[in-house]
């Protein structure tokens, strides 16, 4: 292997509706068709190697999937993203690319936390002391159970996954969040499932049927840069998971 990229890759309008697995293969194409010397996988099939941070809902927007590419020649950073952006579908946009150590932990093994904005119908008459009430009395609480999904009857602790919440707006019957909330080896928590904790919390005056996510970015762990600030474009998601 002769070099490791790392892209971090944007997500917008209609490509928010492609699946995880529709996104690998949209990348797995443009990588052929820019001609970028990527390295193949072993086995009787194989692929270009590369792998994806985290799985994004479908629907949900995104200016943070992170991508590694281990390729067999040397491009530039910049060469590389030039290469790759040409040759990408609508909606997918190259947004940072940095060379990275060829050895180190994988990038899924990386990401620690993630920031989103989400934005959801409300009630109208849903006044701005009691969301902040209820999002207050949520992270003052120790341990939150939440039923995990498909399991039945099993629950998990989101406490822990729930590093912050902050109101970004209340008008004219919507809401809109910032979150940062864990991901990864330690557990995941879903935005959806603190919208639906906040709702309980505030007699249902959120609609859980309309919830717009876009993730801001992401926080790696043990990042391989030199500052992982560089590469968390979102000081706050960094600053909200070192209080924790």
């Amino acid at each position: 292997m002769a070099q490791r990229i790392r892209a971090r890759l944007r997500k917008l309008h209609d490509a928010r509706f492609m699946s995880h697995l529709d996104l690998r293969r949209a990348l797995e194409r443009a990588l052929r068709r820019a001609g970028i010397p990527v390295a193949l996988t072993q086995g009787f099939n194989p692929h270009p190697r590369f792998s994806l941070a985290t799985a994004l809902p479908v629907g949900a927007g995104s200016d943070a999937e992170y991508a590694e590419f281990f390729l067999e020649g040397r491009l530039g950073p910049l060469e590389f993203a030039k290469a790759l952006s040409g040759s990408l579908p609508p909606g997918i946009e190259v947004a940072e690319v940095m060379e990275v150590p060829e050895m180190g932990p994988s990038l899924e093994a990386q990401v620690r936390a993630a920031s989103y904005r989400v934005s959801a119908r409300c009630d109208e008459t849903l006044a701005p002391v009691a969301l902040e009430k209820a999002i207050e009395d949520l992270l003052s609480m120790d341990t939150i159970p939440v039923r995990k999904r498909g399991k039945e009857g099993r629950t998990h602790d989101a406490r822990p996954l729930m590093h912050s919440l902050e109101v970004l707006s209340l008008d004219g019957g919507e809401v809109t969040i910032r979150m940062v909330l864990g991901v990864g080896p330690q557990g995941t928590l879903r935005p959806k499932e603190v919208m639906s904790l906040l709702s309980s919390r505030l007699e249902d005056r959120i609609d859980l049927g309309h919830i717009d996510v876009h993730r801001e970015d992401l926080l790696l762990k043990g990042s391989p840069c030199k500052s992982q600030r560089s590469f968390c474009s979102k000081p706050h998601l960094m600053d909200a998971y070192e209080e924790r």
